[in-house]
This record gives C-alpha cells, structure tokens and sequence, in this order.
C-alpha cells in the first residue's frame, strides 16, 4: 500500500509535468488559429466541437463554473462569431449553444496545431507503447465520462 501511494505521488507529479509542459507551448494568444481565446474559452469550444450542442448549464457543470461566469464567456464567443445561442423548438426555456462555421473553423485549426506538439512528444516512443498509452488513457477517460 505504501508503495502504491509513493507511485501516485509519483505519477501524479509527472501528469502535471507533462500538462503544463505541453500546455505551456500553448500560446493562446500569439496563435493566429485561436487570436485572443482563454484556455477556458477554447475548452468550451472543443467540448461543443467534439460532444455537439450543450446547455448553458451543461457547460458550467462541466468546467464547475457558475452559470453566470459561463454566459459571460459565451456573450464573448458569441460576439466573435464563434457560437451561437439557438432555443430548442420543444421546450422555448431551452437555449442549445452551437458553434459556427467560423467557431469550427478555428477550433479545427488549432487542433491542428496541437496535434504537431503533440506527435513531438510522443515521438520517442515506440508504436507498441503508444498502443498500452492509448489504451491506459482511454480506460481512464472512460471511467470519467461515466461520472459526467
């Protein structure tokens, strides 16, 4: 047990290692895909590229924002065009936020971009290690996606 608790210590130290490490190569705002995005700006809009539209309260759940803190960086995004607030033909109390054209454009840009960094990354590493690394993640990012 004292082992195991030393080893998640441990490997706890390297993930944030590893986050800030690949995070602090993000420049959210030199990069022309993002222009003056907020990492929690730029979260909120890859969680709407990859998951779909979500509700305002969605959102703050997610980042554990209040709702208020949420519809002030939604007005943002929304003045640059990169969501849009549609109300759901069933129920008119129901806003969805969706990204635009140009909301997606830029996510998928910059994904680009990240995606380089991290290949550089994960360069020194062998494809049959990059198979258990995948598969480790994947069962952990499962487990979390239950709880949501």
């Amino acid at each position: 047990m004292k082992n195991k608790n030393k080893n998640n210590k441990l490997l706890l130290e390297m993930l944030l290692d590893l986050v800030n490490s690949f995070t602090s190569n993000l420049d959210f705002k030199k990069s022309k895909k993002a222009l003056s995005l907020k990492p929690i700006e730029f979260n909120i809009l890859s969680l709407i590229y990859y998951k779909g539209p979500q509700k305002m309260k969605d959102l703050a759940d997610y980042h554990n924002l209040t709702k208020s803190a949420i519809t002030i960086i939604v007005d943002k995004l929304e003045s640059n065009d990169y969501l849009k607030r549609i109300r759901s033909s069933k129920d008119r109390r129901i806003i969805h936020i969706h990204l635009t054209k140009a909301g997606k454009i830029m996510v998928e840009e910059f994904l680009e971009d990240l995606n380089i960094k991290l290949m550089d990354m994960l360069d020194p590493i062998s494809d049959e290690e990059l198979e258990v690394l995948f598969e480790t993640v994947n069962k952990i990012h499962s487990k979390k996606h239950k709880k949501i």
